[in-house]
């Protein structure tokens, strides 16, 4: 299940839930999870995979794709691992490339 229109009030540099702010700023579907681990949910497995080996390809980003069997049909999901390593300056990147990913497979963002 989304967040949705969850604030987080953390630093960047002390904590790997930083990584939510921007995705959910983003209005990207990011779901529950209570460690470094963030989902973003697909929905579909074809674009889940799409949007993983686009992140790799044209962006050099590493997500993964998990699909049935490990979660129910229908919520397949990209699997991200945040770390105090990732700077302001990479989340913005990764906002961005998801953004062009976004729109090109023409999936569906949480508006709050």
């Amino acid at each position: 299940m989304p967040v949705n229109c969850l604030f987080i009030n953390v630093k960047f540099d002390t904590s790997p839930y930083s990584a939510l702010i921007p995705l959910l700023a983003g209005g990207f579907p990011v779901m529950e999870c209570p460690s470094h681990i963030v989902p973003v949910h697909i929905g579909d497995p074809l674009k889940a995979r799409l949007c993983m080996d686009m992140l790799m390809e044209n962006y050099k980003i590493y997500v993964q794709a998990i699909n049935y069997p490990t979660v129910p049909r229908g919520s397949e999901l990209l699997r991200f691992v945040a770390t105090p390593y990732h700077t302001p300056d990479m989340m913005d990147y990764l906002v961005d490339a998801l953004n062009q990913v976004w729109e090109t497979l023409q999936l569906t963002k949480i508006h709050c």
